[in-house]
């Protein structure tokens, strides 16, 4: 069984184009060999020590920027997220969409802006067209697992709602939004092999390597939900 899901920003059109006019004059990446984009997934803690020696640039999503480098982790803070949630874990290096609320670019102490339509219903499905954009020759995925393990997130487990569960090769808890996450991820991995690895684990990993994938329960809010639409 397949779910019917359409993605929708966090804040409105009209925000987001007025934060953009505004966005502060800044250079875009500018990269060169390997770029890792590193979500919050569980499987994030199996490559700190491939990460600490990472021989290219490190963009790292919203809160995995601080748990990475209280790590010894050294990257980028990297969003497109367009409301001021974001802000508050931005610090040091960074890279920010030019639609991102201006407090972020306020929170940097170096930062390059970048640009364009937003391929995708999260940050690291965006990374990948924004980082072969910035001329990077290859990405590398960690942690982009689009499933939960024994925690919730790398730096934080949380309670999680409207979970869903799919069958792939194994059996997976995740929500609507990183199950479309993690078709537009597999989608791209498995379409450019060449420009396009995946290291993370979990729901995306199994999906990368059997292809598809079932739903196969979904919690009560949701099945209501499902009920009031037909």
């Amino acid at each position: 069984m397949k779910l019917k899901i359409t993605a929708r920003c966090c804040v409105d059109a009209s925000t987001m184009e007025e934060q953009a006019r505004h966005s502060p004059d800044l250079p875009e990446p500018n990269g060169n060999g390997p770029l890792a984009l590193v979500g919050g997934g569980p499987s994030l803690s199996e490559h700190l020590d491939e990460l600490r020696t990472w021989p290219g640039d490190i963009w790292a999503i919203n809160q995995t920027a601080p748990w990475l480098r209280a790590n010894g982790v050294l990257c980028f803070f990297f969003t497109v997220d367009p409301s001021d949630t974001a802000a508050n874990h931005c610090s040091g290096k960074a890279v920010v969409h030019a639609h991102c609320h201006p407090q972020t670019f306020a929170n940097a102490s170096e930062c390059w802006k970048t640009a364009g339509s937003i391929p995708g219903p999260s940050t690291i499905v965006a990374g990948c067209l924004l980082g072969i954009k910035a001329g990077y020759e290859k990405i590398y995925l960690f942690g982009a697992d689009s499933s939960y393990g024994e925690t919730s997130h790398i730096y934080r487990n949380e309670p999680v709602q409207d979970l869903i569960q799919v069958q792939c090769g194994g059996s997976f808890l995740t929500r609507l939004e990183l199950l479309l996450q993690a078709e537009r991820l597999a989608e791209i991995v498995r379409t450019l092999p060449d420009f396009f690895e995946n290291r993370s684990g979990g729901f995306l990993k199994a999906l990368c390597d059997v292809g598809d994938y079932d739903v196969t329960h979904v919690c009560r809010g949701i099945h209501e939900r499902m009920e009031f639409l037909t």
